[in-house]
């Protein structure tokens, strides 16, 4: 048999019929017909068992059993080949019999030719193909798909559609259980009754779409969306910690600059609307940084989230508290007319007063609140922070509490604004002069150096370096003024009759934000002064911040040949370490401890133990702030080797050199 050939199987119990719709299939011209005859029902399903056919011709009348018995004989054995009924005679109620039992189609005894054989068997053939097509496209669909009839019953489904009925009968999805049409009817009704667009069923989420169609029927189809729904859960879940991440702070959780900016403008402007008045408090604490030198890092941190709660517990309704960085927050709370300090500000000076307990230990920070007030202190958000911080830095320098800001800060801080402008036009106009303080033998007063110290004179008046150089160091300009004065230092030092040293001080700015050495080698380059002449003085307060690069760079300046001092010695929080973790040239003993070592008191205990822990470690010690000829004695008694102050000489613009000078 030709693979061309169309393949049919002819049942027939009347062998003349038979024979007749042979001749039937040779008459047909251009296309061939392997026909296979058979004469008893049983005789035709044995070979359906081993062969398939395109196309099967059957009988209506078979003698026992009718051609529609062989029909769902055939079905059943789950052979969809299209079957033909052949009938000999012309009635409506056949034709509606044969085609409600699955019969593809029915040909009339009376009408057998070639043509009508060869048009019903192609059209049969045809139209099972595309069933097939279609039955092959629903079976593989992801959609789940049913067509319910006009009395709401399934007249098709997929066997996708059958896994979720099982889901929502609440069996385990199997492909023989979806088969059962009561299964099949109950999702159907769910899903027509159903008013929301996705449907549950079990753990999974279904996306429903429901057609009524032009002969009364209705198309459903079910997309599992599980995974899309999810994923989209996810997609906003992690947007959600993204908004999170973005307007609260990492660290104790509260609110962040930005949340507290958004949160601020939008209670201004409802302030302003209904005319109210609203209270921006600014919240320092007072001794963090003790804590974090003293016991590090992760113990700072720990009490920062600690406090944080705290703070968070003092927030009532209507007010919001936020984090800033570091160890500043900021708060807002709505506040009537006769409240002079809002009770917020109370209630969060309060909480920094207990402190918290951590490990067993107890922190108490303290902290410093600023308030201002909306409208009275400003229109916008930032004047209204500029006031509280204002407010705040009055409350730390007050040492802590609750500050409400008020005109005279205003009136300060243009001062202060007015002196920085003054100190940057100074500085790089070089008006800034060093002027030299000596420093001698404490035994025979033999000169031994001096240490050059910044002077401003502003209008015809000398501005107090404890004014200008805490202002440098805060606005930056630090940085500019030392390098100036060590220069000018330099400089005048190279012309001088006598090899004596020069001392200079050195900013924890300056360590902290420049390359000190490299700029200390150009300027020795530049004024050729010797590097063993060149003294630089730092404060135990240029090591605290961080320690590990001071002590590098402060290593990288003694390559060079410079000695480096530790001035104000004794007034850090941990003097002996730091003089155990740098070999420093010379110990600065501050002035605070000789004013009072001619009395009974316990500075002098603490000089005579500094001098001989010089001695031990093999560092000079020089005593500084000496005023009296008492003061001389002691330090001679306790074997101090050098010592500078107004006995010895003030500050003077030239370098003046005695007529006996140190070897």
């Amino acid at each position: 048999m030709s693979e061309n050939e169309t393949r049919v199987l002819v049942l027939d119990d009347d062998h003349d019929d038979a024979f007749l719709i042979e001749e039937a299939f040779d008459e047909v011209c251009g296309r061939k017909y392997a026909v296979s005859v058979f004469h008893t029902p049983n005789e035709a399903l044995e070979v359906l068992k081993t062969q398939s056919f395109d196309a099967i011709l059957c009988d209506y009348r078979l003698g026992a059993i009718s051609g529609i018995d062989f029909l769902k004989a055939v079905r059943k054995m789950r052979i969809d080949t299209p079957v033909l009924l052949l009938t000999g005679m012309q009635s409506d109620a056949v034709d509606q019999e044969a085609l409600a039992a699955g019969a593809a189609d029915f040909i009339a005894k009376t009408e057998l030719s070639g043509i009508v054989v060869d048009r019903a068997v192609r059209y049969a053939v045809a139209n099972a193909a595309r069933e097939r097509l279609l039955r092959s496209v629903l079976d593989n669909a992801s959609a789940g798909v049913v067509l319910l009839a006009k009395d709401g019953e399934p007249a098709l489904w997929n066997p996708r559609y059958g896994v979720f009925a099982s889901m929502l009968a609440g069996v385990e999805p199997d492909p023989d259980v979806p088969t059962a049409r009561e299964l099949v009817s109950a999702l159907s009704r769910h899903t027509l009754n159903a008013d929301t667009k996705d449907i549950l069923v079990a753990d999974h989420t279904l996306e429903k779409t429901v057609t009524p169609l032009e002969r009364g029927e209705v198309l459903i189809l079910l997309h599992d969306v599980t995974e899309r729904v999810r994923a989209l859960q996810e997609r906003h879940e992690a947007q959600a910690r993204v908004t999170h991440m973005a307007f609260h702070d990492t660290l104790t959780g509260l609110p962040n600059r930005a949340a507290f900016n958004n949160r601020l403008d939008d209670d201004v402007h409802e302030a302003r609307r209904r005319h109210r008045l609203l209270a921006v408090l600014s919240i320092d604490l007072d001794s963090f940084k003790a804590i974090n030198d003293l016991y590090g890092h992760a113990v700072g941190d720990a009490v920062l989230s600690a406090t944080a709660r705290q703070l968070k517990e003092a927030v009532g309704e209507g007010e919001f508290i936020a984090r800033l960085g570091g160890d500043e927050f900021v708060a807002i709370a709505p506040i009537s007319e006769d409240v002079e300090v809002p009770p917020l500000a109370m209630r969060l000076g309060e909480a920094l007063e207990r402190g918290v307990d951590l490990d067993g230990r107890h922190f108490s920070c303290g902290g410093s609140v600023g308030v201002a007030i909306y409208p009275h202190h400003g229109a916008d958000r930032e004047q209204l922070l500029n006031c509280a911080d204002l407010a705040m830095y009055r409350s730390k320098r007050s040492g802590g509490g609750v500050c409400v800001f008020d005109s005279e800060m205003d009136n300060a801080v243009r001062e202060i604004r007015r002196l920085s402008e003054d100190l940057k036009l100074a500085i790089e106009h070089k008006d800034i002069r060093v002027h030299f303080q000596p420093q001698t033998t404490v035994d025979t007063r033999e000169l031994t150096g001096f240490e050059g110290l910044a002077r401003w004179t502003l209008r015809d008046a000398p501005v107090s370096p404890g004014q200008f150089i805490p202002l440098a160091e805060k606005n930056g300009l630090i940085v500019p003024l030392g390098e100036h004065v060590l220069r000018e230092a330099c400089m005048a030092a190279v012309e001088w009759p006598f090899p004596a040293k020069v001392a200079v001080n050195l900013s924890p700015v300056q360590i902290a934000r420049s390359d000190v050495a490299n700029c200390v080698h150009t300027i020795l380059l530049e004024t050729g002064l010797p590097a063993s002449r060149l003294e630089l003085e730092v404060t135990e307060t240029s090591l605290i911040e961080d320690r590990d690069r001071a002590l590098h760079v402060l290593r990288h300046v003694k390559d060079l040949g410079v000695s480096v001092a530790m001035d104000d010695f004794g007034t850090g929080y941990s003097s002996l370490a730091t003089l155990q973790a740098f070999p420093f040239d010379k110990i600065k003993l501050d002035r605070s401890f000789i004013a009072q070592v001619h009395e009974m008191h316990p500075s002098a205990a603490i000089v005579r133990a500094v001098v001989q822990l010089g001695l031990n470690l093999g560092m000079g010690v020089l005593a500084e702030g000496v005023e009296t000829e008492e003061q001389v004695d002691f330090l001679k008694s306790v074997g101090c080797q050098e010592m500078q102050g107004y006995l010895i000489g003030r500050p003077a613009p030239e370098a003046v050199f005695p007529e006996k000078t140190a070897r």
